[in-house]
C-alpha cells in the first residue's frame, strides 16, 4: 500500500536510506552531474520511487555526501535517497545494484532512524597514487604549506593545511590524506599532496 497523503495533499516520504557504492575503473571518468543522472536513471528503472523536492522544477531527493574530482576511484561513497515508499534495505540494494554499471558496485543499503535522517561527514580520507616514486615516505616535509588557489574567475583563496589535513602518510609512490570537510569547498587532494610534500 501507498502511504496515505498528507495534510498538504502529497505523499509522505517512506523512508530514508544511506546506501555504500564503490565507483572504480571508468566510472571515475564520470562527472558529478553524470553521476547523479545516472543513479537518477537506476533507480527509475529498478522500479525504486525516490520522494520529489517541491516548488516549479522538482526533483529526486537523491544526495551524495561527497563529489569526487575527476579521474578519482573510491571504495567507499555515500548516497543519501529519500523514498516514497519503504523497501528492505537488502532488496533495494540489489535492485539498484543490477542496474547501474560494473564499474559502480553496490556495497550496502541501510535505513536511517528519523533522527539520523539528515548526515553529513566531517572528513574524508583519499589515497592517491602515482606511477613512479615521487614522495618522501612518511610525514609531510611541510606540514605548515599554505595552498592558494585560483578560481575560475580569477579570485583566489588561500588553505592553510595544517588546519585541514587531519592525517597525512606517504609510501614512495602513495600518499594518504584526511581532509575536513568543514569548508564549503575543500582543496583537492592532489594540490594538498603537492603542497605538503613540496612537488
Amino acid at each position: 500500500d501507498k502511504p496515505a497523503p498528507s495534510a498538504a495533499g502529497k505523499s509522505s516520504p517512506g523512508a530514508v536510506y544511506l546506501i555504500n557504492f564503490q565507483k572504480v575503473g571508468r566510472a571515475a571518468y564520470l562527472g558529478h552531474l553524470e553521476q547523479v543522472e545516472l543513479f537518477k536513471r537506476a533507480f527509475r528503472r529498478a522500479g525504486i520511487e525516490p520522494a520529489m523536492s517541491e516548488g516549479f522544477h522538482p526533483q529526486p531527493k537523491i544526495s551524495f555526501l561527497t563529489a569526487l574530482p575527476l579521474g578519482i576511484t573510491s571504495e567507499d561513497e555515500y548516497l543519501r535517497v529519500v523514498t516514497n515508499e519503504i523497501y528492505a534495505a537488502e532488496d533495494l540494494a540489489v535492485r539498484l545494484g543490477d542496474k547501474l554499471p560494473e564499474d559502480i558496485i553496490i556495497k550496502s543499503a541501510r535505513m536511517l532512524p528519523p533522527h539520523r535522517a539528515k548526515i553529513q561527514h566531517e572528513a574524508v580520507t583519499w589515497r592517491l597514487v602515482v606511477y613512479r616514486p615521487v614522495f618522501q615516505p612518511g610525514g609531510p616535509p611541510h606540514p605548515e604549506a599554505v595552498l592558494i588557489h585560483e578560481d575560475k574567475t580569477g579570485g583566489c583563496r588561500d588553505y592553510p593545511l595544517s588546519q585541514l589535513v587531519r592525517e597525512a602518510e606517504a609510501t614512495a609512490d602513495s600518499v594518504t590524506l584526511t581532509l575536513w570537510l568543514g569548508l564549503n569547498r575543500p582543496p583537492q587532494p592532489r594540490a594538498a599532496a603537492e603542497a605538503r610534500w613540496g612537488l
